[in-house]
C-alpha cells in the first residue's frame, strides 16, 4: 500500500464486534472453508460475518451449532460498502480506487476514468464488485483482487436485524487473518424425559 493509504489504515486503532454461526466447531477462521456452509455469496466470497448476533445464530444449525463471537481487526471505512454509490463511499475506498487508477483501468478494461467511474449516478459498490467478478472471471478472484488493493471486504445493512432503531452491518471478509475469534458459544442439547 501506498504511504497516503498506510495512513488511512487504522486497524490498529479500529475493530469491530461481529458474530459468526456455524454447525462446525473451529478455532479460528479459513477462507479455505468459505462454501462449506450455510451461509449464501451474496456480497462477495469470503467470510460472513454480522454485528447482531441474532442474524449469525440464523447460521449455527443442528444440536451442535456454534456461535462465535469476533474482532475484525479493521475500520468499517476499509470495507466496500455494498448498498452506497461510489462517490458516497469511504474516504479509505475512494483513495484505494483512485491510486489504483491505472492498474483498474488496465485489469477491468475500463473505457473510462476513475473519476468518471466514482461519480457515476448509478455505480454502487455491488456494481463495482459485479464488474470485477466479470473481468477477472469469479468470485473467488474479484475478492482475492478488492484485498490485493487493500480493501478488506463487502459490507451491507443487515436486514434480518431486529431492532430497527440502528443499522447494524453484515460484512464479508476476503482476509482471514484479520478475524479473532474471542469467545465461541455451543448450543446444549437437554435430553427428552420418557
Amino acid at each position: 500500500l501506498s504511504d497516503e493509504l498506510r495512513g488511512l489504515d487504522i486497524k490498529d486503532k479500529y475493530s469491530i464486534r461481529a458474530y459468526h454461526g456455524s454447525p462446525y466447531d473451529f478455532d479460528r477462521f479459513s477462507l479455505d472453508a468459505v462454501g462449506t456452509g450455510d451461509g449464501a455469496r451474496l456480497q462477495g466470497r469470503g467470510i460472513n460475518l454480522a454485528e447482531e448476533k441474532e442474524t449469525a445464530e440464523g447460521y449455527k444449525r443442528g444440536p451442535t451449532g456454534r456461535l462465535y463471537e469476533t474482532e475484525i481487526n479493521a475500520s468499517p471505512d476499509e470495507f466496500l460498502d455494498w448498498d452506497l454509490p461510489l462517490s458516497e463511499q469511504s474516504e479509505y475506498i475512494q483513495n484505494v480506487l483512485r491510486q489504483n487508477e491505472n492498474k483498474l483501468i488496465k485489469d477491468l478494461n475500463l473505457g473510462t476514468s476513475i473519476e468518471n467511474i466514482i461519480n457515476a449516478p448509478n455505480q454502487d459498490g455491488e456494481g463495482l464488485y459485479s464488474l470485477i467478478r466479470t473481468e477477472r472471471r469469479g468470485e473467488k478472484e474479484a475478492s482475492e483482487y478488492l484485498s490485493s488493493l487493500g480493501i478488506k471486504g463487502t459490507r451491507s445493512k443487515d436486514s434480518f436485524a431486529l431492532d430497527r432503531n440502528k443499522v447494524p452491518s453484515k460484512y464479508v471478509i476476503f482476509d482471514d487473518s484479520i478475524i479473532d475469534i474471542k469467545d465461541k458459544y455451543s448450543r446444549k442439547v437437554v435430553p427428552l424425559e420418557a
